[in-house]
Protein backbone atom coordinates (compact mmCIF):
# COMPACT_ATOMS: atom_id res chain seq x y z
CA UNK A 1 0.00 0.00 0.00
CA UNK A 2 1.48 3.41 -0.62
CA UNK A 3 2.32 6.16 1.85
CA UNK A 4 -0.58 8.30 -0.04
CA UNK A 5 -3.35 5.54 0.08
CA UNK A 6 -2.44 5.16 3.85
CA UNK A 7 -2.99 9.04 4.43
CA UNK A 8 -6.66 8.91 2.71
CA UNK A 9 -7.59 5.74 4.01
CA UNK A 10 -10.37 6.54 7.03
CA UNK A 11 -11.87 3.38 7.67
CA UNK A 12 -11.11 1.67 11.00
CA UNK A 13 -12.60 -2.12 10.39
CA UNK A 14 -12.33 -3.88 7.66
CA UNK A 15 -14.15 -3.21 4.16
CA UNK A 16 -15.95 -5.40 1.89
CA UNK A 17 -17.11 -4.87 -1.51
CA UNK A 18 -20.64 -5.69 -2.25
CA UNK A 19 -23.55 -5.49 -4.61
CA UNK A 20 -26.22 -3.51 -3.40
CA UNK A 21 -28.92 -0.49 -3.76
CA UNK A 22 -28.55 2.41 -1.34
CA UNK A 23 -30.93 5.43 -1.20
CA UNK A 24 -29.32 8.58 0.66
CA UNK A 25 -32.10 10.80 2.31
CA UNK A 26 -32.20 14.29 2.85
CA UNK A 27 -34.23 14.81 5.52
CA UNK A 28 -38.26 13.52 4.47
CA UNK A 29 -36.81 13.13 0.53
CA UNK A 30 -34.62 11.26 -1.54
CA UNK A 31 -31.21 12.73 -2.41
CA UNK A 32 -30.51 10.04 -4.59
CA UNK A 33 -30.17 6.56 -5.51
CA UNK A 34 -26.82 4.71 -5.45
CA UNK A 35 -25.06 1.45 -6.03
CA UNK A 36 -22.96 -0.08 -3.52
CA UNK A 37 -18.91 -0.19 -3.90
CA UNK A 38 -18.26 -1.32 -0.53
CA UNK A 39 -19.29 -1.65 3.43
CA UNK A 40 -17.35 -1.66 6.45
CA UNK A 41 -18.46 -1.66 10.19
CA UNK A 42 -18.27 2.39 9.94
CA UNK A 43 -19.33 3.22 6.66
CA UNK A 44 -19.74 2.50 2.52
CA UNK A 45 -18.60 3.55 -0.63
CA UNK A 46 -21.50 5.20 -2.58
CA UNK A 47 -21.80 5.42 -6.45
CA UNK A 48 -23.23 6.04 -10.01
CA UNK A 49 -25.74 8.28 -8.29
CA UNK A 50 -26.74 12.05 -7.88
CA UNK A 51 -24.27 14.75 -6.35
CA UNK A 52 -25.17 15.48 -3.07
CA UNK A 53 -24.47 19.02 -1.18
CA UNK A 54 -22.99 19.32 2.55
CA UNK A 55 -25.90 18.36 4.84
CA UNK A 56 -25.94 17.83 8.37
CA UNK A 57 -29.48 15.25 8.09
CA UNK A 58 -28.94 12.83 6.16
CA UNK A 59 -29.71 9.19 6.41
CA UNK A 60 -29.51 6.06 4.16
CA UNK A 61 -31.69 2.92 3.36
CA UNK A 62 -29.42 -0.21 2.83
CA UNK A 63 -30.73 -2.88 1.12
CA UNK A 64 -27.93 -5.87 1.20
CA UNK A 65 -29.81 -8.83 1.50
CA UNK A 66 -33.09 -10.51 1.60
CA UNK A 67 -33.70 -9.73 5.24
CA UNK A 68 -34.89 -6.16 4.35
CA UNK A 69 -33.61 -3.08 4.11
CA UNK A 70 -31.26 -1.17 7.04
CA UNK A 71 -32.31 2.19 7.55
CA UNK A 72 -29.28 4.41 9.39
CA UNK A 73 -28.14 7.83 10.31
CA UNK A 74 -25.05 9.09 7.85
CA UNK A 75 -22.58 11.81 7.69
CA UNK A 76 -21.08 12.62 4.19
CA UNK A 77 -17.00 12.42 4.92
CA UNK A 78 -16.20 12.51 1.34
CA UNK A 79 -17.07 13.33 -2.51
CA UNK A 80 -15.62 13.01 -6.02
CA UNK A 81 -17.48 14.40 -8.80
CA UNK A 82 -16.04 11.90 -11.69
CA UNK A 83 -17.13 12.08 -15.54
CA UNK A 84 -20.33 11.43 -16.94
CA UNK A 85 -22.51 11.72 -13.65
CA UNK A 86 -20.24 8.99 -11.96
CA UNK A 87 -20.27 10.77 -9.12
CA UNK A 88 -18.70 9.16 -5.87
CA UNK A 89 -19.72 9.49 -1.82
CA UNK A 90 -17.94 8.10 1.23
CA UNK A 91 -20.60 8.24 4.12
CA UNK A 92 -19.76 7.44 7.79
CA UNK A 93 -22.93 5.67 10.18
CA UNK A 94 -23.51 8.23 12.61
CA UNK A 95 -25.22 5.64 14.87
CA UNK A 96 -26.64 2.20 14.82
CA UNK A 97 -28.74 0.03 16.79
CA UNK A 98 -27.74 -2.60 17.73
CA UNK A 99 -29.36 -5.12 15.73
CA UNK A 100 -28.40 -3.14 12.53
CA UNK A 101 -24.92 -3.72 13.55
CA UNK A 102 -24.99 -7.32 14.36
CA UNK A 103 -26.21 -7.21 10.87
CA UNK A 104 -23.42 -5.11 9.05
CA UNK A 105 -20.79 -7.54 10.96
CA UNK A 106 -22.52 -10.78 10.81
CA UNK A 107 -22.30 -9.29 6.58
CA UNK A 108 -18.61 -8.42 6.57
CA UNK A 109 -17.31 -11.72 8.58
CA UNK A 110 -19.78 -13.92 5.66
CA UNK A 111 -18.07 -11.84 2.99
CA UNK A 112 -14.91 -12.14 4.61
CA UNK A 113 -15.40 -16.37 4.58
CA UNK A 114 -16.31 -16.66 1.01
CA UNK A 115 -13.02 -14.74 0.26
CA UNK A 116 -10.94 -17.11 1.99
CA UNK A 117 -12.97 -20.26 0.79
CA UNK A 118 -12.93 -18.78 -2.88
CA UNK A 119 -9.03 -18.04 -2.63
CA UNK A 120 -8.37 -21.37 -1.43
CA UNK A 121 -10.31 -22.99 -4.27
CA UNK A 122 -8.14 -21.41 -6.56
CA UNK A 123 -4.93 -22.10 -5.07
CA UNK A 124 -3.41 -24.65 -7.01
CA UNK A 125 -2.43 -28.26 -5.20
CA UNK A 126 1.10 -28.49 -4.33
CA UNK A 127 3.30 -31.00 -6.35
CA UNK A 128 5.39 -31.98 -3.79
CA UNK A 129 6.65 -35.38 -3.99
CA UNK A 130 7.83 -37.03 -1.04
CA UNK A 131 11.58 -38.50 -1.07
CA UNK A 132 12.10 -42.08 0.28
CA UNK A 133 14.65 -42.41 2.72
CA UNK A 134 16.08 -46.21 2.66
Amino acid sequence: MSIQALKTERRHSYRISVDGIALLWQGDRIAGRYRMADLSMGGCLLRDGPWCDDGPHYSIVLELDDRGPMHLPVRIVRRHRGVLGRHEIGVEFVAQEPTVEDRIQDMVVRYCERDVESRLRARPRSSMRVKRVP
